[in-house]
């Protein structure tokens, strides 16, 4: 009976945990619904045990813990998945915010071959005190303005 009411303790504290993370705007909706399935679940564990020690026996293992750790495994798979395609969307996300910013502001990215302070380039662009200036009308933005 002691593991029954550590799993139910488990659930009731992620319910807490979710709730209040909602309520400080820490974690977005969608993954709410998500993590309070899951206390939802260890909830319905508590109250079903005998059926799944029932169910274990009938597909062939010993203990209804393993089918349980075994699906559990089974839904951390599928999270981590979930997020990695989550991740890889916001990745692209940024990487699209970031160059639109970056033409917004007029930044340009520093040319390869640069060849130092007082030397010209290929378009002979620097100054008579050695420095560069920019011939297309776009200059770049000190870093105190970004």
């Amino acid at each position: 009976m002691s593991l029954e009411l550590f799993v139910l303790a488990i659930a009731v504290i992620n319910v807490v945990v979710v709730l209040e993370f909602v309520r400080r705007r820490k974690l977005a909706e969608s993954f709410a619904l998500l993590w309070s399935g899951v206390a939802v679940g260890g909830m319905l564990l508590v109250v079903l045990r005998p059926l799944i020690d029932r169910f274990s026996k009938l597909v062939g293992v010993e203990a209804g813990t393993s089918v349980v750790f075994s699906l559990g495994i089974l839904f951390l798979v599928i999270v981590s998945m979930y997020l990695s395609v989550h991740i890889t969307a916001l990745e692209d996300k940024v990487e699209s915010l970031a160059e639109e910013l970056a033409m917004m502001r007029g930044i340009r990215r520093p040319e390869s071959g640069s060849t130092g302070h007082g030397a010209p380039d290929a378009l002979g662009t620097t100054t008579d005190d050695g420095r560069d200036h920019d011939i297309g009308g776009s200059a770049e933005v000190p870093p105190e303005h970004i």
